[in-house]
């Protein structure tokens, strides 16, 4: 059953033989008085079916009682035992609850979010799990074949939740580790082909050619843009770097029917970046059409 049915089970058999003092009592009488008689009458009268009935309703009477305090004993320690099943389990409880929190959670603080993750799964307490696998099997020694059933399903789901839990973290911090770079990567990314664009329609609209490039070098939105020194190229490249290695360590951590997996997004960010190589060197070939500003260009194409 559960704790509530054996504290039920325990306050009515308490007071069920609360009256054991009182009948004990009753049954002493009645012996002295088969005593008085035995004494003084036992000569004249046949009392041996007496004797017989007084002698088996004391024997009875005590291995009554023997037996009641056995089942109280049984009973005051099954209550015992549940309650130290349920002081382990909530520990255990609370940590599921909050790992699964943390492998839910989402933010653009990436590092925040790696050690977050580090330090609540690397600091995992076996104790805790231990002590409550402990007190699950002293609990079901005891039970009978039917209630242990019960017990171990119970103990089994919530070990099983937390496996799978655990089995889970390896996977979501390489997701996390993957996120960073392609957060820096996503922003590089748009912010140089917004900015390519801008410079393509300058140029259809017969845009001066050192007015484009100035553009480039004044642009304060975001930094790196294309022409400036401030590393586009290695940034980006650093980042598919980064995530290269994320997608590695998360292929074999992977469910096989996983539709979207890291390399797959990796290698969707590399040919992303490798468009945009083409669409700069289009860039600077149209640039080159300007013969008064190529070598401009390419000096600032070589920075980049």
């Amino acid at each position: 059953g559960n704790i509530n049915l054996v504290e039920d089970r325990l306050d009515k058999h308490k007071a069920y033989f609360s009256e054991t003092t009182y009948y004990k009592s009753m049954l002493e009488s009645k012996n002295k008085v088969y005593q008085k008689i035995s004494k003084s009458g036992g000569r004249y009268l046949n009392i041996k079916p007496v004797a017989d009935t007084m002698i088996e309703l004391s024997q009875n009477f005590q291995e009554c009682i023997r037996r009641a305090k056995e089942w109280e004993q049984r009973l005051e320690k099954a209550v015992r035992l549940w309650r130290a099943l349920q002081a382990k389990a909530q520990p255990v409880e609370d940590w599921a609850t909050e790992a699964e929190g943390i492998l839910q959670e989402e933010g653009d603080n990436t590092e925040e979010l790696v050690a977050k993750h580090q330090a609540f799964f690397d600091k995992k307490d076996r104790r805790v799990f231990t002590e409550f696998e402990r007190a699950g099997q002293d609990l079901c020694n005891i039970l009978d074949e039917e209630d242990r059933a019960g017990v171990e399903e119970s103990l089994a789901t919530l070990d099983n939740r937390c496996k799978d839990l655990i089995a889970s973290a390896p996977l979501h911090l390489t997701r996390l580790m993957f996120q960073g770079p392609e957060n820096i990567f996503l922003q590089n990314m748009d912010i140089a082909e917004k900015t390519l664009e801008q410079q393509k329609q300058a140029l259809q609209q017969k845009a001066n050619v050192k007015d484009v490039l100035r553009k480039h070098k004044t642009t304060k939105a975001f930094q790196p843009v294309i022409f400036e020194e401030s590393g586009l190229q290695p940034t980006c490249q650093e980042c598919l770097e980064k995530m290269k290695v994320a997608a590695d360590k998360a292929r074999p951590l992977e469910p096989e029917d996983l539709e979207q997996t890291l390399q797959a997004t990796y290698e969707e960010h590399l040919t992303r970046w490798e468009q945009l190589k083409i669409d700069i060197e289009k860039l600077r070939q149209q640039l080159e059409e300007v013969p008064e500003q190529w070598k401009h260009y390419n000096q600032k194409l070589e920075e980049f």
